[in-house]
């Protein structure tokens, strides 16, 4: 039985750390070995109350136009100000040029893969939904919702 326990406490951890270090390299917040998500939600609410954002436009020989190659680019930021403040941020980025990078993929399929997996907001792809609420005596409360790709 222990070696069951401590078999699945291993698998969990591993999957956690995943979450950790993609948390940590991306600037966010992991929450994790608690079964109140109410608290986890507040913990990164509470975080998210004061920050700034701080945008970095990078001059033309990062790209590397001759060979294409995607190098990573290391970035580090430093408070001056006097106190206590925590940077949390991407330790840095691959420079591909805002043309590449901006061209929308082919199918609108495509097109809502990308939305989906971009960790930025995504706009141009169209959908509508409506979402319906209704009681029913046998199944209970439930909700159904239709979407409508306009393309």
């Amino acid at each position: 039985m222990g070696e069951l326990s401590s078999g699945r406490a291993a698998a969990i951890s591993a999957r956690q750390a995943g979450l950790s270090l993609l948390a940590e390299k991306t600037g966010g917040t992991a929450v994790h070995n608690s079964n109140d998500l109410s608290a986890g939600i507040r913990r990164v609410t509470d975080d998210a109350a004061g920050y700034y954002l701080i945008g970095y436009q990078p001059d033309e020989a990062t790209f590397d136009a001759k060979t294409g190659r995607r190098l990573f680019h290391k970035l580090s930021l430093k408070v001056s100000r006097p106190g206590r403040y925590r940077v949390r941020m991407r330790d840095g980025f691959f420079g591909v040029p805002e043309e590449e990078a901006g061209t929308p993929p082919g199918t609108p399929r495509d097109q809502i893969a990308g939305a989906l997996l971009s960790p930025f907001g995504a706009s141009g792809v169209r959908v509508q939904l409506t979402s319906l609420f209704a009681n029913d005596a046998k199944a209970g409360s439930y909700t159904r919702s239709i979407s409508r790709r306009g393309w």
